[in-house]
């Protein structure tokens, strides 16, 4: 795929990148090839890369190639590097906080990332590096984590040296998007973007429990469990689907919603919409509780506080709001990020916020009463 064309000041020359990381330029008048750049790809060479953006200087002297994590400059005229540059991060893509509050993981590029929350130590994972194709999950014990990955099966993993890495075989057509483990840590969630289903599997062997019907493929798949573990939620294609867990049946959908989250009490479920509304919904009543309108942007991420009284969006633009469930009066808000925020988390004591975003950084906040 061209990813990028661009004209240089003079018009005589066209330029285009492709998402495997190489360049092109013609003559615009003739349309002969002049040069090929392909030696700018990333290190290590990643999944996520496809962003590839071409720029011509405003002399017309040099051409810049970006991408993901990685940067260059070119002389036109000489046809020979100038200036390259690594990005430090890539987009964190989904955070996952253990149960008690000590450990931290994340998505950053394809790469699962591991901390300990009281200094921020990075750890490592064995088996590792691991990589995802956009999600973790912890156990509620912390001592692992489950990915989706590229290729289309989840993995568990161990985070201490006690065990060792095991797949969830799943049908060889479908796509795992999505993974979540139940409270009780005894099923794993997965959702499948094509077909569009969540496959309900024991974590102790694998065996699949049950195929969840979203009656169409999906773009793209989160789950939720409620905090008591007898509904498990989706989100995709702008619809929020809740089954309950022990019937294993469809119970309720919600539409216009790019994010989700279940209160802790499981009474409430929250949605972040394209049309920068987001609402809060009555489980059992199907009923709206509280709408909010005219947010910074669209809220690609909602979190409930632990004790129910706040409600928190991260908005596309980059910016936390937190509003008063009473009432829906809102609070405060502050630019958290300079890119789209992917995940909001609270600690159990409600007194800390976790945020991730595509600019590559995970921030915690302490929150104020």
């Amino acid at each position: 795929d061209i990813r990028s064309v661009a004209l240089s000041p003079d018009g005589k020359l066209v330029a285009a990148g492709w998402s495997n990381y190489t360049a092109k330029i013609w003559d615009a008048a003739s349309a002969v090839k002049k040069k090929t750049y392909d030696d700018l790809k990333p290190e290590p060479d990643r999944y996520y890369r496809g962003l590839f953006v071409v720029a011509f200087s405003p002399d017309g002297q040099s051409l810049l190639l970006a991408g993901f994590n990685v940067m260059a400059t070119w002389d036109l005229a000489t046809g020979t590097l100038v200036h390259s540059a690594e990005i430090g991060s890539e987009p964190v893509h989904r955070i996952d906080l253990s149960t008690d509050g000590k450990m931290l993981a994340a998505v950053e590029g394809s790469a699962v990332r591991w901390w300990r929350i009281s200094d921020g130590k990075p750890l490592s994972i064995p088996g590792g590096p691991v990589e995802s194709n956009g999600d973790v999950a912890l156990s509620p014990d912390g001592k692992s984590l489950v990915t989706s990955s590229f290729e289309g099966i989840p993995w568990m993993w161990p985070v201490t040296s006690i065990g060792g890495s095991r797949s969830f075989l799943t049908e060889q057509e479908d796509y795992a998007t999505g993974v979540r483990i139940s409270p009780d840590g005894e099923l794993l969630a997965v959702g499948m973007s094509n077909p569009g289903t969540v496959k309900l599997q024991q974590t102790s062997d694998g065996k699949l429990i049950q195929e969840l019907s979203l009656r169409a493929p999906m773009d793209f798949i989160s789950l939720a469990f409620s905090p008591d573990g007898k509904y498990l939620a989706s989100c995709g294609d702008n619809t929020i689907n809740v089954f309950r867990v022990p019937a294993r049946k469809p119970y309720r959908s919600f539409k216009g919603a790019i994010s989700m989250a279940f209160s802790a009490d499981g009474n409430l479920i929250a949605a972040g919409a394209e049309d920068r509304t987001l609402h809060v919904w009555k489980l059992f009543t199907g009923e709206t509780f509280l709408a909010l309108e005219d947010l910074p942007d669209s809220a690609g991420s909602v979190a409930f506080s632990p004790d129910g009284q706040l409600l928190v969006g991260g908005s596309r633009d980059g910016t936390i709001s937190v509003w008063s469930l009473t009432g829906g009066t809102l609070l405060r808000t502050w630019k958290a990020h300079s890119g789209i925020i992917t995940g909001l988390i609270f600690t159990a004591d409600g007194k800390m916020l976790i945020s991730s975003s595509w600019d590559g950084t995970i921030r915690i906040w302490g929150l104020k009463p």
